[in-house]
């Protein structure tokens, strides 16, 4: 069993807003150096790095409604929101995301260590 399956498991309502805080307790910072699991400070610096690239081509995103999950080391990144998970592109250009409907945090993370998502935005895991 993975360690996403095992803090679902062990967390079954927990939220998306909470998944890092708790990943950090069990001392999960990244998956295999490649996605590092954000922090506030990283969060921070996402809504700056938002708020100057923002325009008419840029992602939506709504604080009160998305949480920053993890950001790769090419800079790209993973966002849930109420419905599913976004992986964007580290340009944020709206144009250049994947959403996967219905996924939480810890659902997704776990299936892509396993191998079950393909996205043409993360590396595959191997």
């Amino acid at each position: 069993m993975n360690m996403f399956k095992k803090v679902q498991e062990e967390n079954p309502n927990i939220k998306d807003s909470e998944v890092t805080n708790v990943l950090g307790e069990h001392g999960v910072e990244d998956i295999n150096d490649y996605l590092i699991f954000s922090d506030k400070k990283d969060r921070k610096t996402f809504l700056k790095t938002y708020e100057v690239l923002k325009d008419k081509n840029t992602i939506t995103f709504k604080e009160d409604e998305q949480t920053l999950i993890a950001q790769t080391i090419d800079g790209d990144y993973v966002i849930s929101s109420l419905d599913g998970i976004r992986v964007v592109d580290v340009s944020l250009d709206k144009n250049i995301e994947e959403f996967y409907e219905g996924y939480t945090s810890l659902e997704f993370l776990s299936e892509y260590v396993d191998g079950k998502i393909k996205s043409n935005i993360l590396a595959p895991m191997e």
